[in-house]
């Protein structure tokens, strides 16, 4: 039983404690619960007749940045970057938000304000809502509950940025990125619906942020937690450029694949929509926690 503890804590406790990252053991269990969360989550919306449709999709995409906004401010608040500004914040209304937000003890680093606890929890958060306002009927006002809880950490990471280039460089990157594949795409005349899209270039942000920020971005900070995208990154002299070729190329073959396999529409964007928040909850993270300098 001690051997198990120290393995757990070893595996899974310290690399939150210490900031380390990732490691191949919960690398392997974090994808398999995730998986199996999955399964459980449609299985759930399948039984309550939650339809898979365009106010789903905005629900969806606002508890994404919620749950990436919430993270980044907790960086803001561990690395002391919100402190800082709050010494010289002029703004009464804004110097109150930070106040609560930096002695409210709510964003201390910890298991359930990082990843993947902050996920998990935000995630929570949306299948109650979901189901909520699907059993009211009412799922177009669903989307008013995230853009509520959201709206305070944009206003304190808006105050706070100060990388607006970078930020901006990163958009274009993707934007590119995004631009060449659905260029492919239809050259060859392979369809590439709404999601496929929105999947393309959540994962192109998501390299486009990880190649800015550690090979670009002057200050050295910045480093990759996950084991199979620093192998990538750390592989050829290319550096993170490479990873970030390969996030949208991947990218885009499964979209490809998922766009000719013979299965129900809804499956197909159920699927397309975890994809999304794959390449878009990192991605956002990362474009943030740059602007904000955290």
């Amino acid at each position: 039983m001690e051997d198990l503890l120290s393995f757990v804590d070893e595996s899974f406790v310290q690399p939150i404690v210490q900031r380390s990252g990732y490691n191949a053991v919960n690398t392997i269990v974090y994808a398999a619960l995730a998986i199996l969360g999955l399964y459980a989550v449609y299985w759930v919306f399948r039984k309550e007749k939650v339809k898979f449709e365009r106010e789903f999709f905005l629900l969806l995409l606002c508890f994404v940045l919620l749950g990436s906004a919430i993270r980044v401010v907790t960086d803001a608040v561990d690395s002391g970057v919100l402190q800082y500004r709050f010494a010289y914040e002029q703004n009464e209304i804004v110097a109150r938000l930070m106040h609560v937000v930096i002695f409210s003890r709510v964003y201390e680093y910890g298991l359930l304000t990082v990843t993947p606890g902050i996920y998990v929890v935000v995630a929570l958060l949306f299948v109650c809502t979901a189901l909520l306002f699907n059993r009211l009927g009412k799922m177009g006002l669903a989307k008013y509950v995230p853009l509520a809880l959201l709206a305070p950490h944009a206003l304190l990471l808006l105050v706070i940025g100060q990388n607006w280039a970078y930020a901006a460089l990163i958009a274009v990157l993707a934007a590119g990125a995004y631009l060449a594949v659905r260029h492919v795409f239809a050259a060859k005349k392979w369809d590439l619906q709404f999601l496929g899209k929105c999947a393309v270039f959540a994962h192109a942000l998501d390299g486009a942020a990880t190649f800015v920020a550690i090979d670009l971005f002057p200050s050295g900070q910045y480093f990759e937690q996950h084991v199979l995208s620093g192998a990538i990154g750390e592989a050829t002299p290319l550096g993170f450029g490479l990873f970030f070729a390969a996030k949208v190329l991947l990218a885009a073959a499964v979209v490809y694949i998922i766009g000719k396999e013979e299965a129900r529409q809804e499956e197909k964007d159920f699927i397309l929509m975890a994809i999304i928040v794959m390449g878009l909850a990192p991605g956002v993270r990362d474009l943030l926690r740059l602007l904000a300098g955290t």
